[in-house]
């Protein structure tokens, strides 16, 4: 009886962890997607994370890595909805392309309790003497790959206005929301930061008012639709 209840216990617990984690494929093969696929597309790409600090949201985020697969599914929303001919969504396709090529670009959409935090587009904070103003965002923002170095952004845009294509693209959006775009280079020195043989893929925003750490985890199989 004992080794039964230790059995199934084993069985729900493996079941719990394996059904918590999405996993992505950041390979470029070809892959055949519909403009309906987009919104799959997009969850299989977004994390999710709520900071809690003494009954205030100190940093509700969501975030979208902009990956091959994305970049892909998003020119083909866009170019179905617009009505692109072949030739301009060719171009928005190429451009997508020439972006991956030398950036590793994150969506992100932010709300906090108090409008003061929700301040990404500071920068990443500067150190400060004690007692001194800090320079900066109340987060500092990361990337790391494979549990290796430690990357800052180099550039964080605030997008303003938030129009309503960019609510029918990320349809979390809500009113308290800020959008947000957060880039990183694509290489150290020549180095790919993100090479085919990624296998975790961390970024994290950290500072006084909590920790938020979004991970994919990716494999080299072919992601199928159901």
């Amino acid at each position: 009886m004992n080794k039964l209840l230790i059995s199934l216990a084993t069985v729900i617990f493996l079941g719990s962890c394996s059904s918590d984690r999405t996993w992505v494929n950041i390979s470029r093969a070809p892959i055949h997607i519909e403009p309906g696929d987009y919104f799959k597309v997009l969850k299989r790409w977004t994390r999710k994370k709520k900071v809690i600090r003494k009954f205030d949201t100190t940093l509700d985020l969501e975030a979208t890595l902009l990956s091959w697969e994305f970049r892909w599914a998003h020119t083909v929303k866009y170019a179905a909805d617009y009505r692109l001919t072949e030739d301009e969504k060719k171009a928005l396709w190429l451009k997508q392309q020439t972006e991956l090529d030398e950036f590793i670009d994150f969506v992100l959409i932010v709300a906090s309790s108090d409008n003061d935090w929700n301040d990404l587009e500071k920068g990443t904070p500067l150190p400060a003497s004690p007692g001194a103003t800090a320079k900066g965002s109340h987060w500092r923002i990361t990337l790391t790959v494979d549990e290796g170095k430690k990357y800052s952004p180099i550039k964080i845009q605030s997008v303003s206005p938030v129009t309503r294509i960019h609510k029918t693209m990320f349809p979390n959006i809500g009113h308290f929301h800020r959008l947000y775009i957060v880039r990183f280079k694509a290489k150290d020195g020549k180095n790919d930061i993100l090479p085919s043989s990624t296998r975790k893929i961390n970024l994290e925003l950290s500072g006084p008012l909590g920790h938020a750490p979004l991970e994919w985890v990716t494999t080299n199989v072919q992601i199928q639709e159901n």
